[in-house]
């Protein structure tokens, strides 16, 4: 099944996650609609903790969320690392469970049962 229109760029993030990209860095941010509320989640627990920390970029890799912040310490890295597992179980496409699959040539994508074909 090919997977069209599923993707999430910057541009198009929640409001309180576009005033935290970073603008001068390079990196830009696209991730699978299905990825989004673990996102906004895993933002709502930083601003709480670093009101000022920035998102450098947060994209898809290996299969799972790759999520770049500045402005936060160890603690909060560790934060991001427990979302970023998480993603490993969600479908990127529709948010549902998922696990992580080969797509070939060297590709990952973490799927749901119906995105997975």
């Amino acid at each position: 099944m090919a997977i069209q229109n599923y993707t999430v760029l910057s541009p198009n993030f929640p409001p309180q996650i576009q005033k935290r990209i970073d603008k001068g860095k390079k990196g830009w941010s696209q991730i699978g609609k299905g990825w989004l509320p673990l996102v906004v989640a895993l933002d709502v627990v930083l601003a709480e903790k670093y009101p000022d920390y920035t998102i450098n970029q947060c994209k898809e890799k290996f299969g799972g969320l790759r999520f770049y912040a500045g402005g936060i310490d160890e603690d909060g890295q560790r934060i991001i690392n427990e979302y970023e597992n998480e993603s490993f179980k969600i479908c990127d496409v529709c948010g549902k469970p998922g696990e992580t699959i080969p797509l070939g040539r060297g590709w990952m994508a973490t799927r749901c049962k119906e995105h997975a074909e």
